[in-house]
């Protein structure tokens, strides 16, 4: 049996149409952000027609950043093309076949059909298939990441990693379209995208409340109310916030933090446990640092210097729970003003400001059905009258 000569590593050069396809890819860099220096995971995109580029940075490559990118990805690119070419990254890929035979990730899947993709997964080892991100992760690692990056938040850092894409584009020619820029390539791609609209796909996590009205998300806590404790409860997470729901039941909506160990808190969420128990109001941890608005904050002043004043303070911030958030802010300016220093206050005139206002009427607002005659005589026969009446 003859064998073939093995050939010289040698590459065929791809040709994409319009719209054909992008590629996608994670790199890992190192920023300071907020004066401590964390990696970052960076998702890139690269349209192949185009070339036009785009990153944005998180801090870990989990589902629900995946779908974030990808919406942040197609809004910038003014629309969706109609494949994607993946790595076999666990979010895409379950397992790999022979040669092209993939099982998707479901929740990959559903993305990938929201947005009418078709998914493609390289050979293992064959980096050249998706070729053009590659170069891009080893160009804007030099171009953008070195020297160290230094942001306030990722949110400045992903600002300013959009605005370089842009200059990027405006500054590179195109390699084939030499008289166009790949900004201008770009706005002739668009023309062939699919419309993009926004996939609304979330993690979901089934979770249990602990006994301090808790749940843990990555390494992270958010509070509910306390009526949810022991309860188990559904948490939608994206990249940007957590709802936490019982059923169709709303009970909290957060912030999305990715600080480690730590804890956000609504304090409302306690109001229930408050009232038995005012004296936590003093040194609880979830109102140590509650930011409250000017007037509560002064009104808590006073109110803490008075006996039972805790008890009074917890009415207060019931109030504030009950009623529209300005409403009773107003009616606390209102209270300090007149020096009436007690919910009981606060709630009157809370009541004073929701009664409707009277109306106000005109002189033309008011049907006359004999209009009123300039005639003196009348006097004079009043008069006559009374004096008959005497006589």
């Amino acid at each position: 049996q003859q064998h073939q000569p093995s050939l010289p590593p040698a590459f065929i050069k791809q040709r994409f149409a319009p719209a054909e396809a992008y590629q996608f890819d994670w790199s890992i860099e190192t920023v300071q952000i907020a004066g401590l220096a964390i990696k970052v995971n960076v998702a890139h995109f690269r349209l192949c027609h185009s070339r036009a580029c785009f990153v944005v940075a998180y801090p870990n490559q989990k589902m629900d950043m995946l779908i974030d990118a990808h919406n942040q990805a197609f809004s910038f690119f003014g629309g969706v093309p109609n494949r994607g070419i993946y790595d076999n990254m666990k979010t895409a890929v379950k397992s790999i076949g022979k040669g092209k035979e993939r099982t998707f990730n479901d929740q990959f899947l559903c993305m990938m059909s929201h947005f009418l993709i078709e998914p493609v997964a390289c050979t293992p080892a064959s980096g050249w298939e998706k070729g053009q991100v590659e170069r891009q992760v080893k160009t804007l690692r030099k171009r953008l990441f070195q020297p160290m990056l230094a942001f306030h938040s990722l949110h400045e850092l992903n600002a300013y990693l959009k605005e370089q894409c842009l200059r990027l584009m405006e500054g590179n020619k195109h390699p084939e379209m030499t008289a166009l820029n790949v900004s201008q390539a770009l706005q002739q791609e668009r023309l062939a995208l699919n419309t993009y609209q926004p996939y609304l796909g979330l993690r979901l996590e089934v979770l249990r409340v602990n006994s301090q009205s808790l749940v843990r998300i990555d390494n992270h806590q958010y509070s509910v109310p306390v009526a949810c404790v022991g309860k188990v409860i559904t948490a939608h997470i994206s990249a940007h916030s957590i709802r936490l729901t019982n059923g169709s039941q709303l009970l909290a909506e957060h912030t999305r933090s990715f600080q480690r160990s730590g804890i956000s808190y609504q304090p409302l969420h306690y109001l229930d446990l408050l009232e038995r128990k005012p004296g936590a109001l003093r040194n609880g941890e979830p109102f140590l640092d509650w930011a409250l608005p000017k007037p509560i904050k002064q009104l808590q002043s006073l109110l803490m210097k008075q006996i039972r004043g805790d008890k009074a303070m917890v009415k207060l911030l019931a109030l504030m729970s009950e009623y529209d958030t300005d409403l009773a802010l107003t009616a606390a300016e209102l209270a300090l003003e007149e020096g009436m220093v007690t919910p009981e206050a606060v709630l009157n005139i809370i009541n004073r400001l929701k009664e409707p206002l009277p109306p106000k009427l005109s002189i033309d607002d008011i049907p006359l059905t004999l209009p009123p005659s300039a005639n003196c005589q009348q006097y004079d026969s009043l008069l006559t009258k009374g004096s008959y009446a005497k006589g």
